[in-house]
């Protein structure tokens, strides 16, 4: 069974990414947090996943 990873933080946040105007949005800023924390683990699978061998160069 899947559950939440506790501290498991995503290296760029979506919220850095948007316009001030939309910074200054509390509710935004919520919004993207949340979507931060369903997208973690799928970003740390990403990142620790082994390059395949046509990738790779001698």
């Amino acid at each position: 069974m899947r559950g939440a990873l506790a501290g498991l933080l995503m290296p760029y946040p979506a919220g850095s990414f948007l316009p001030a105007v939309y910074q200054e949005d509390d509710f935004v800023m919520r919004w993207t947090a949340a979507l931060d924390e369903v997208l973690a683990p799928r970003s740390v699978r990403c990142r620790f996943r082994p390059r395949s061998p046509h990738r790779m160069s001698g």
